[in-house]
């Protein structure tokens, strides 16, 4: 089982929580209470697994919450027997993209897949 404090550790990566299958906080890594970022893990996850459900797939592999006015996007990642969610920060020297630039992709979703190659990595090694 990775260790939240390790994956909090990774650039981006402001806070961690880990809820089971049934949306019961099981651990986390978060300054301060863990109830909203548990609780949107846990509403997150489920809908990404039934919209899977609906889809025909077996499971998704990650989702990411963010939101059009700003605030810290929230990344998704099912692990074994629960679902771990990343309080994300998105710092403009892990994008590398200006803030006026005219990109296809938003700054959140460019920074969710920097963040997910590394937390894979060390998902990996352990």
């Amino acid at each position: 089982m990775v260790d939240l404090q390790r994956l909090r550790e990774v650039p981006g990566v402001k806070g961690t929580v880990r809820v089971s299958l049934g949306g019961e906080l099981q651990d986390h890594s978060i300054d301060g209470s863990p109830d909203i970022v548990a609780d949107l893990t846990a509403r997150l996850s489920a809908t990404a697994r039934r919209v899977a459900a609906v889809m025909g797939y077996e499971d998704f592999v990650h989702a990411l919450l963010s939101y059009r006015d700003g605030g810290n996007p929230l990344l998704i990642i099912p692990q074994e027997s629960s679902f771990i969610g990343l309080l994300l920060d998105v710092p403009q020297t892990l994008v590398g993209i200006s803030d006026t630039s005219q990109t296809f992709y938003s700054r959140e979703l460019i920074a969710a897949s920097h963040i997910l190659t590394r937390i894979r990595g060390l998902m990996e090694s352990e």
